[in-house]
């Protein structure tokens, strides 16, 4: 499923040439990331019992991408250490 969502990625019509609808793999894409992005709000919910509306502010989000693009979007890794080299110079200025 991954090397299709990157065929698809790289060239839309020779994957639909070749048979592929791409449109409904690009729905299943966009379905699995959303079922993904619930099972981490029930498990945030599970872990700290209270959902605060502070989590639905735009600088919740906007900390996500700025992590994706300190660390780089092509790998999982890349994220992870942009929120290392972000989220610390964030504990020590809230101080």
């Amino acid at each position: 499923m991954g090397r299709l969502f990157r065929a698809i990625k790289a060239n839309e019509f020779r994957m639909e040439l070749l048979g592929y609808d791409a449109k409904a793999i690009k729905l299943a894409a966009f379905s699995l990331s959303g079922v993904i992005c619930a099972l981490a709000g029930v498990c945030y919910a599970l872990a700290f019992l209270h959902v605060h509306t502070g989590l639905l502010h735009g600088a919740t989000s906007a900390n996500t991408f700025k992590y994706a693009f300190f660390g780089g979007m092509g790998t999982l890794v890349g994220p992870v250490l942009g929120w290392y080299c972000w989220f610390p110079s964030r504990i020590t200025s809230a101080r």
